[in-house]
């Protein structure tokens, strides 16, 4: 005859054991919008800060819905486009993950223009977004594509504070290609701070291969600044500008301090059977 006792007590410490694993989570904050709004706050993180972006059903990686980019178009090739959402992890890390799904735009053109065409990809600082341990990423005109570089104030050019970001190689030229269009794209960035001994590293991944890696060379270094991030945002400027009305979708977002985290999915229970 089976031991009740002994049953309910492998069932009592395996429950405890997962609720450890998930208390022990770094999860900063994700989500799937599937609030159906920009509402949802999880352990202090929020968006904060939202520029033409809406939350849309007609398109979604998974779920109901999706984060909508829209960037209005004009033919005038000097014209520039707008289309931010901001974040607020909660606290500050000297190490964040942060992995979503991207939905690239049937009608994607990354126009050449005259003056500047480097069009935002993604933001980090610690308190204040002038300051110069600020990080990221922008993508640059490749034949009608996109091109991706790391970017951060180097401290070797004697920038100051709010001095501005300068992009660095090794850039990728597989950034967003014709093969994406009308596609989700699944991006994983990495970003480690830097200290006064050693340089920061920023990694990111699409689908999975890695496209840039500027490991151990952030050398952004400030002693009046925090050197971690709080603070950031996806997409954002667009300095090439879109011919036609352009519309990203965003989904499945999760900003982490381990990239094990990155799934945002507490460990399944183990099957038990009373033996």
């Amino acid at each position: 005859m089976k031991n009740p006792s002994l049953v309910t007590s492998v069932l009592v410490a395996s429950f405890f054991c997962i609720a450890s694993s998930v208390a022990s989570a770094e999860i900063l904050f994700s989500d799937g919008f599937e609030s159906g709004d920009f509402s949802h706050k999880q352990n202090g993180g929020s968006w904060n800060s939202i520029e033409k972006v809406s939350v849309s059903t007609a398109q979604a990686r998974s779920g109901k819905y999706a984060a909508k980019f829209h960037f209005a178009g004009n033919t005038d090739p000097s014209a520039d486009a707008w289309s931010e959402l901001r974040f607020d992890v909660g606290k500050l890390t000297n190490e964040f993950w942060m992995q979503y799904d991207l939905f690239i735009p049937t009608n994607y053109k990354h126009r050449n223009p005259s003056g500047p065409g480097n069009d935002k990809f993604f933001r980090l600082w610690g308190s204040d977004y002038n300051d110069s341990e600020k990080v990221g990423a922008s993508t640059f005109p490749n034949g009608g594509y996109s091109s991706l570089s790391g970017e951060w104030d180097d401290k070797v050019l004697g920038l100051t504070n709010g001095g501005g970001m300068t992009a660095y190689p090794p850039q990728t030229s597989v950034a967003i290609t014709a093969s994406d269009v009308g596609k989700w794209v699944t991006y994983k960035i990495y970003v480690k701070a830097s200290t006064s001994s050693s340089n920061g590293t920023l990694k990111i991944w699409k689908n999975n291969t890695l496209v840039v890696d500027a490991s151990n060379k952030i050398n952004n270094y400030r002693s009046d600044e925090p050197h971690a991030y709080r603070y950031g945002y996806i997409l954002g400027w667009s300095n090439s500008g879109y011919d036609q009305d352009t519309d990203f979708y965003l989904d499945n977002v999760t900003m982490a301090t381990k990239e094990s985290d990155l799934g945002g999915v507490a460990p399944m229970a183990p099957v038990l059977s009373a033996q």
